[in-house]
């Protein structure tokens, strides 16, 4: 087989959806003939704050029949260092160092707390001359810097630019300060860091379009996913859920997801229906509209879930009635992992729509849910729905499963074989 080295500062097990990404390669490469190598840092077992400073020392070798991977230790910045001894009282004092990291980072890697992914991949690539690819996967985006210096020192190499947000090119830029400041330094780093890539991908088409747009050079598209055996488990039974009827929503809430007015909604809707309907939140860390929402009214049912293991958290969205999803406004191509997680766990999705169609697409091709858009939609079609399971026990679910097979990771990978296979004509 053909060795692929994959530099990604987030794998398993540290809990990240860019984890579970690069896993995914990992996993499903050989399957088209590539052995991966892969390149990363020590984490704990479900480790959810991505700048966590392990304390473990050493390298770390794993080898299996599919994947080898090298966890390296990490002590983290000065900066890190610092919020997580003083926590608030470092922020300002945090946002000054990474300030320095940040225009620093084109002359030196010296303050890169990373710079040992690189390091480490210099030494592998030199004892592998066979490596033909190097693939990473970015946030951190200083890893296409390693990249780029790769493919200077071993021109025989080609390399492949993944994209999970859009950097310089995103919206946010406009609307952060901080952003827009890191956007000055950073904007001509990306095109020259790129320019070098043989490939670039991203997650959804509408990133691809901007990205693309942005760097004048073509990106393709690799959706992250699901994947099908991950999800034969039973789901976790709750009193609740045999008398009511339950909706969930799984991960963070932004503020620009219209979520009040779905939260509105959900409260006309319980009037009608008391005592029979629940709202879960899972792994949301609760905004201040959504507590003072909870707290305004105590007699509806809205339970907040603290982030569970991925094998308890897929139980939940078994459970569930309706899978709640809510879109992006003003934000065209953010498509979540949240949407191929609800696809795995084969339930019904209720979709608040925004002006993003990407979403709308994948759920009406693969018929797996309702699609509402404003508030008075939502209100009608949530009635509908629970008029539905509270006669015939269950929401009417005919999913097209063919179509929903072409998300599964294992498919998703063969799309990035495919172009790696291009590469060597």
């Amino acid at each position: 087989m053909k060795k692929v080295l994959i530099i990604s500062y987030f794998f398993p097990p540290g809990n990240f959806p860019g984890s579970f990404r690069v896993k995914s390669w990992a996993d499903n490469l050989s399957n088209f003939g590539y052995y991966p190598i892969i390149v990363t840092r020590h984490w704990d077992e479900f480790a959810n704050d991505y700048t966590a400073i392990i304390k473990k020392e050493g390298i770390e070798k794993q080898v299996t029949e599919k994947f080898t991977v090298y966890r390296l230790p990490y002590r983290g910045s000065f900066r890190d260092k610092l919020i997580h001894k003083f926590g608030k009282r470092a922020e300002f004092v945090g946002k000054l160092l990474s300030f320095f990291q940040i225009a620093f980072q084109s002359y030196t890697l010296k303050l890169d707390p990373f710079s040992g992914l690189y390091e480490y991949s210099r030494k592998i690539i030199a004892e592998n001359p066979d490596i033909s690819f190097v693939i990473t996967s970015g946030r951190p985006f200083i890893q296409f810097k390693y990249c780029w210096l790769l493919k200077r020192e071993f021109p025989g190499i080609s390399w492949v630019g993944d994209y999970r947000d859009a950097w310089n090119s995103s919206l946010t830029v406009k609307k952060s300060a901080n952003r827009w400041v890191q956007h000055l330094f950073e904007r001509k780093l990306e095109k020259k860091w790129t320019r070098n890539a043989a490939i670039l991908t991203t997650v959804s088409n509408g990133l691809s379009e901007e990205i693309s747009a942005y760097l004048a050079k073509p990106v393709s598209v690799i959706f992250n996913g699901f994947e099908p055996d991950e999800y034969k488990i039973n789901p976790i039974n709750s009193n609740s859920a045999a008398r009511k009827v339950e909706l969930l929503y799984s991960g963070s809430l932004y503020p620009w997801q219209p979520y009040f007015e779905f939260l509105k909604a959900y409260k006309e809707v319980s009037k009608k229906f008391e005592n029979k309907l629940v709202l879960k939140f899972l792994g949301t860390k609760p905004t201040k509209e959504l507590t003072f929402f909870v707290k305004e009214n105590p007699g509806l049912e809205i339970e907040i879930i603290p982030k569970r293991t991925r094998v308890d958290a897929i139980s939940l969205l078994k459970n569930a009635d309706l899978l709640v999803l809510i879109g992006y406004s003003g934000r065209k191509g953010i498509l979540s992992s949240k949407i191929f997680e609800y696809l795995g766990a084969n339930k019904p999705i209720f979709y608040c729509a925004t002006d993003d169609k990407e979403l709308e697409y994948i759920i009406r091709a693969a018929n797996v849910g309702i699609i509402a858009e404003g508030y008075t939609q939502i209100v009608e079609k949530l009635e509908e729905l629970i008029k539905e399971k509270i006669r015939g026990g269950q929401v009417k679910f005919e999913p097209n499963e063919i179509q929903i097979a072409k998300y599964t990771r294992l498919n998703q990978t063969r799309r990035l074989a495919e172009a790696l296979n291009k590469l060597q004509g």
